[in-house]
């Protein structure tokens, strides 16, 4: 068989894929606002759906299609203790931690070694008032995440500074949390910012400073996931 090439314009259209970050915050938002949220063009993964077994353990419903999720939110109230099952989403492990640890004095992850190995960073220390136990298949996390000022500078991930920002809207009005790390687009505590917003969280941010100015916690939306460019280029 024989075939002859020639040249031609390529033309055509690609569609990025939906944001892995941007569905992991949006859930996490939707699921503690009270009331039902739609998040349409979600991004469904492994690493998404442990964050969605995560926020049912927390009474949080989720209705999904390939099209969308609807979200039955919660108000949270104390837990004397909660247990989660993480196998592998270091983002899921690192944004819900900072959050629940407000909500529970004693906090289990059944998790891998592998993710274990994975989170054992120097990030940790970031972490002011939590303290963290590192057994063999899990991770024990107790103390709680709250001080009038929060210091994060992140040193290998900025995960736990975006953990920090979504904690925020349940915190003491007035806690400050200063960084020195960008809170502008392009990075991901500036998408971590945007979700936030979204769903009804008025932040004000100044010199590295970030305070939420209206308590309440999130609000449930509509909300759309945007397309991830750096994925529809493999």
């Amino acid at each position: 068989m024989k075939a002859k090439i020639h040249p031609s314009i390529l033309k055509g259209e690609v569609t990025a894929p939906p944001s892995k970050s941007c569905t992991h915050r949006a859930l996490i938002a939707a699921a503690l606002a009270a009331g039902t949220s739609i998040i349409k063009n979600p991004l469904l993964s492994r690493d998404i759906l442990e964050t969605v077994r995560a926020l049912e353990v927390l009474g949080a419903r989720f209705d999904q299609s390939p099209e969308r999720i609807t979200v039955h939110g919660v108000k949270l109230e104390r837990f004397a203790s909660l247990t989660l099952e993480i196998p592998a989403s270091g983002s899921t492990l690192r944004m819900l931690v900072p959050l629940l640890t407000i909500f529970t004095p004693r906090l289990e992850i059944r998790t891998t070694p592998r993710l274990l190995e994975r989170i054992a960073t120097p990030d940790l220390k970031q972490l002011k008032g939590l303290d963290f136990s590192f057994q063999e298949d899990r991770l024990l996390v107790s103390g709680k995440f709250e001080a009038r000022v929060l210091e994060i500078e992140p040193v290998l991930t900025t995960q736990w500074l975006s953990g920090a920002i979504l904690a925020l809207p349940f915190l003491p009005p007035g806690t400050v949390l200063k960084t020195a790390h960008p809170l502008r687009s392009p990075s991901y505590p500036a998408l971590t910012l945007e979700v936030g917003k979204a769903f009804g969280v008025d932040f004000s941010e100044r010199e590295g400073n970030l305070t939420v100015t209206r308590p309440g916690g999130y609000k449930a939306s509509r909300y759309s996931v945007e397309g991830d460019w750096s994925a529809a280029a493999n």
